[in-house]
């Protein structure tokens, strides 16, 4: 069963490929093949990625484009409510 962590690209082999770790680990935990990283993404980027974890270990199976940042745009944030104002009976 795959699941979707973030991870960090910590290093590149001669070879093309890339070392990973999870995001904010320490130590990084395997190998990711070059041709599954997404174009613009180098050392120290973080994206997302499908992986299966099995006996041998995590088995990166493939790698997300990096999440556009968000905008604070509070009009982009509005969701505008739109019907007809129907007055009640006060309570007293």
């Amino acid at each position: 069963m795959s699941r979707r962590i973030d991870i960090e690209l910590t290093s590149r082999a001669p070879d093309g490929n890339f070392t990973w770790r999870a995001a904010g680990a320490r130590q990084p935990k395997g190998v990711v093949d070059a041709s599954l990283v997404p174009g613009g993404v180098d050392v120290g980027g973080v994206v997302r990625a499908e992986i299966e974890v099995g006996i041998e270990g995590i088995e990166v199976i493939s790698v997300l484009p990096p999440k556009a940042p968000r905008t604070d745009d509070a009009e982009a944030q509005r969701i505008e409510v739109v019907g007809t104002v129907k007055s009640t009976p006060d309570v007293s």
